[in-house]
C-alpha cells in the first residue's frame, strides 16, 4: 500500500513549512538541488504575513489547513500536471 501512494506522488515534495530544527523550505530547497525537476508543494496552518515576518517564504504552492482530502487530491493533481494555477496558488487557498 505504501509502495503505491510512493509511486502515485514521485516526484513530488509535500512539506509543512514551520517544523522544529530545519524547515520545509529548507528542505525544499535542499531536496531540488539533490533531485532537478522535483515539484514542491507545502502547507500550513499559519497565515503568509506570519510566515513571511519568519523570513519562511515557500517556493512552492501552500495549501492552508485544515483541507480536505478532496482538494489535497485536486491540488497534488494540479502541481504534478504543473499547471499554472498551481504554481501562483494563492497561500490561503483551502477547500470550501
Amino acid at each position: 500500500m505504501l509502495l503505491a501512494t510512493v509511486e502515485a506522488v514521485k516526484g513530488l515534495e509535500f512539506d509543512e513549512v514551520v517544523m522544529p530544527g530545519l524547515n520545509g523550505c529548507e528542505l525544499a530547497s535542499g531536496l531540488t538541488a539533490l533531485l532537478p525537476g522535483i515539484k514542491v508543494m507545502f502547507m500550513s496552518a499559519y497565515d503568509r504575513d506570519f510566515l513571511v515576518a519568519r523570513g519562511l517564504v515557500p517556493t512552492g504552492p501552500v495549501i492552508t489547513k485544515p483541507f480536505t482530502v478532496e482538494y489535497l487530491s485536486r491540488r497534488v493533481r494540479m502541481v504534478l500536471a504543473d499547471r499554472s494555477t498551481a504554481a501562483t496558488a494563492p497561500l490561503t487557498g483551502r477547500a470550501g
